[in-house]
């Protein structure tokens, strides 16, 4: 009986691999990869007796989840709508998701199940209605290359099954492996030749859809390939240049010889040229730009485009460019002459301000003069009593001088003791300095007034700011003396290149603010001093101060916070383009009911911009 068992085993084995050879061979023939599994489960469910099975593969889905998808099954269907797709597909195709089975144990742990009570089975989850009774059950893994790449199921073997015929089904197991390897293997060729043909469709359809004109190109200059332009006709027939060199046809220089230059920079290294160049044609002067693009060790593609409504369009832009750039010129030019206008306007404006200023200034002098002249006059008057008084004694002493002199002599030293006649000569002299210096300041103030009107030129001078700033404060002060205590840091400051003029009137605008911002009694506090590279003035005063939007609209042309007929809005705007002239900047920080601070910053090395004629 064993020896009859043993002869059958090595006759099934015999069956097996002879079967499996020829399957061997219609796979590298044929390679019909759904025959051969199905050749391979009828093989299987005839060797081993059983009744139904299937074969199938290991996929997973797009969160990685492994299911079964069949490549052969039994056809056991229980409804009619799994006989309709059985029908149809052939049993291929079919999706096992369900992983609570039998089969589901096989695919997640990659071991073998084989089990004779499949009801007992912890894995077991069950027959659907209709299913066909399952008596026995033997599950196997097929792996490719160590991975677990699918598994065959068989049913109902007489009498079960057992070990060994695991064993006997491992050549079988192996085969499927391969040919789901190659099954798979078929499909990605499949795929990436489907993905190719869609790429080569959408380049040409893409290549067809660009309007220019592309040529393949070697690198000597032989064309290749042509694709036509949409908008332009070739200079001649393709079948005339296609197949030959281009630098030896009859093509105008303006193309020919760019062309050759630039094959010779690709020959060379390059990888990209662009030129340009222009024909006449009969439609009229034509512009190209052409791309030549190394395309590989010895080709190169040319795309050559039509860019003479660019060109035209171009020459419109810069003709329009020049026109605009000359119609601001000629308005920054008017500006410039108004600009000047309203400076000058202003200066007119400011010397009104002055005018009270002048009288008060010149009066003051004026007054020391004729005091110390009414005085003068006093001790002139004086000493010509004195001098008269001498002259009589004088006259009666004679050689001999009688007894009268002594009188005269002693009322000559009453007059001096009670005059203090030396002392009316000491202050004489203070007396006339203090005229001198009263002319003095007349004669300055009458200078710096016509300093402030004068017409400045346009070349820069090397000015001392503090002398500025104290002629400015000198000329303004009346608005302020009896309200405003002023208080002056002056720090030594190297020289200034710079419009002297203009700057005095941007810190007496600056200082008249000040004062009309203390209403009452205040402080003006005036510095100046280098910070880095800059020289520094800061005009503070302890006024009414402003808001934030006011301070943004400060140096808007036309904008004031006097009253109507008070003011024309123009100062700071003005001051602010004479301290832009200078590459400089005015920075303003105030707060209602604490006072304003202006910062006028001027960078010592720098050059001003000339003024406005």
């Amino acid at each position: 009986m064993e020896q009859k068992d043993l002869e059958e085993r090595l006759a099934a084995s015999h069956r097996l691999m002879d079967e499996l050879t020829q399957v061997h061979a219609d796979l590298v023939t044929q390679g019909d990869y759904p025959a051969l599994f199905d050749r391979l489960l009828r093989l299987m469910l005839r060797e081993t007796r059983s009744e139904y099975g299937f074969i199938a593969e290991i996929v997973h889905d797009a969160q990685g989840a492994p299911f079964l998808r069949s490549y052969s099954v039994t056809n056991i269907t229980w409804t009619e709508e799994l006989n309709e797709y059985y029908e149809k597909s052939g049993g291929r195709g079919i999706e096992f998701r369900n992983l609570k089975t039998l089969f589901g144990k096989v695919l997640t742990s990659g071991e073998p199940l084989l089990t004779n009570e499949p009801f007992k089975h912890p894995a077991s989850g069950g027959l659907p209605p209709g299913h066909p009774p399952l008596r026995a059950f033997l599950g196997v893994p097929f792996h490719v290359r160590g991975e677990q790449v699918g598994m065959v199921g068989i049913a109902n073997r007489p009498g079960g099954y057992d070990e060994g015929l695991i064993s006997f089904l491992k050549p079988l197991l192996t085969t499927c492996g391969i040919i789901t390897y190659a099954a798979r293997g078929e499909a990605r060729r499949r795929d990436t030749e489907q993905a190719l043909r869609t790429q080569q469709e959408q380049l040409q359809a893409f290549i067809e859809a660009i309007p220019d004109m592309i040529f393949r190109l070697r690198l000597d200059g032989v064309c290749l390939a042509f694709k036509a332009s949409a908008l332009d006709a070739p200079l001649m027939a393709v079948h005339e240049f296609v197949g030959k060199n281009l630098l030896s046809m009859p093509l105008p220089p303006a193309l020919q010889d760019p062309l050759a230059e630039n094959l010779r920079q690709l020959r060379e290294g390059g990888s990209l040229a662009i030129f340009e160049y222009a024909l006449e044609l009969p439609s009229g002067l034509q512009h190209y730009e052409a791309r030549l693009v190394r395309s590989g060790l010895d080709e190169a593609m040319a795309i050559v485009r039509n860019v003479t409504e660019r060109k035209r369009a171009e020459d419109q832009r810069r003709r329009q460019q020049e026109e605009l750039e000359e119609r601001v010129r000629q308005v920054t030019r008017e500006l410039e002459a108004r600009q000047a206008q309203l400076i000058q306007a202003e200066k007119l404006a400011s010397l009104g301000q002055m005018a009270a200023s002048i009288a008060h200034e010149l009066n003051n002098p004026v007054s020391y003069v004729f005091s110390n002249v009414a005085t003068l006059d006093e001790y002139i008057a004086v000493l010509l009593q004195l001098n008269g008084l001498h002259e009589q004694v004088e006259q009666r002493l004679g050689a001999a001088p009688p007894e009268a002199v002594v009188e005269l002599l002693e009322q000559t030293r009453e007059l001096r003791e009670r005059e203090r006649v030396a002392l009316l000569v000491m202050d004489m002299k203070e007396l006339l300095g203090d005229s001198r210096e009263g002319l003095s300041r007349i004669r300055e103030f009458v200078h710096s007034l016509k300093t402030f009107v004068r017409e400045e030129s346009g070349t820069p001078q090397r000015a001392d700011l503090t002398q500025v700033l104290q002629m400015s404060l000198r000329m303004v002060r009346h608005e302020f003396k009896y309200k405003c205590e002023v208080q002056t840091e002056f720090a030594p400051l190297p020289e200034v290149r710079c419009f002297p003029t203009q700057l005095n009137q941007v810190f007496m605008n600056l200082l008249v603010n000040a004062g009309h911002a203390v209403e009452q009694r205040g402080e003006i506090y005036i510095s100046s001093r280098q910070e880095g590279d800059e020289a520094v003035v800061r005009i503070k005063d302890t006024g009414k101060g402003m808001g934030p939007e006011t301070v943004a609209k400060l140096f808007t042309p036309f904008f004031t916070t006097k009253p109507a007929g008070q003011g024309t809005g123009l100062g700071l705007s003005i001051c602010d383009v004479i301290i832009q002239r200078h590459n400089g900047r005015i920075e303003v920080e105030s707060e209602p009911g604490k006072g304003t601070t202006f910062t006028v910053r001027l960078p010592l090395g720098a050059e001003p911009s000339a003024p406005d004629a």
